[in-house]
């Protein structure tokens, strides 16, 4: 997998039968005043950074659906509609020649570590008695908040899902729960004590808990296990 020029952008070109992991990294940032993909950790690495090796230690070679200076130095891909959300960029990511699969992950998710992440790759689709072929799958987490429904990302989306996102985008749908209702679902829960790992960081107050926690001294603890994404064990001043 390599990142070939082109006049507009840089594109993934990916071997037969791939799950990759798309890091969502587009976006403006408006609720939280700056863009997020870039906000820099007190370790020094930026979010999407973050995400990324979390990503590498699911073991999904990494996509970036985003400008060419987040992660310079990873393939990237471009919304199928400029400015139209993250189903655009998933849209994009489903159409990569080879790929069998993705795993859509915001770059705003620092607390996702790689054992959390392969729960998507290693559950059981949903079966045809499910309402739908495996092929048609979407594997999503079980909303901590609302056990009656799944978030919409991070989640696995089949490849076979392409031509439905592309419908949605041109009916003007651009919420990825459309996509989700137009699959099959398989359910994916995690124990209260990992419901942490599904925390996204999208306004001020939450960046400010999340530099906050990130310096505590059982922020390993709480925080991502992979030893190339462990938080700081710096104890916060005062």
């Amino acid at each position: 997998m390599r990142c070939v020029p082109q006049p507009s952008e840089r594109t993934a070109r990916l071997d037969g039968g791939d799950c990759i992991g798309l890091l969502l990294a587009g976006g403006r940032g408006r609720r939280i005043g700056a863009e997020k993909p870039m906000l820099m950790a007190p370790d020094g690495r930026s979010l999407a950074a973050i995400v990324a090796a979390a990503m590498d230690h699911a073991g999904l070679r990494v996509v970036v659906a985003g400008p060419g200076h987040v992660l310079p130095d990873r393939p990237h891909v471009g919304d199928l509609i400029p400015d139209a959300g993250p189903l655009a960029a998933i849209a994009a990511g489903l159409g990569l020649p080879g790929v069998s699969a993705i795993v859509a992950i915001p770059s705003d998710m620092p607390w996702l570590d790689g054992a959390t992440i392969r729960r998507l790759l290693d559950c059981d689709p949903p079966t045809a008695a499910e309402g739908a072929t495996s092929a048609a799958a979407i594997a999503a987490f079980v909303d901590p908040a609302e056990p009656t429904r799944t978030l919409p990302l991070p989640a696995r989306f089949s490849a076979a899902l392409a031509p439905t996102a592309r419908a949605l985008l041109s009916e003007g749908r651009r919420a990825v729960h459309a996509l989700h209702d137009a699959a099959a679902v398989h359910r994916v829960e995690l124990a209260a004590d990992e419901a942490f790992r599904l925390e996204d960081v999208d306004t001020p107050a939450a960046w400010t808990e999340f530099v906050r926690t990130w310096n505590r001294a059982d922020a390993p603890r709480r925080g991502c296990r992979d030893a190339a994404i462990r938080p700081s064990a710096r104890p916060q001043a005062g």
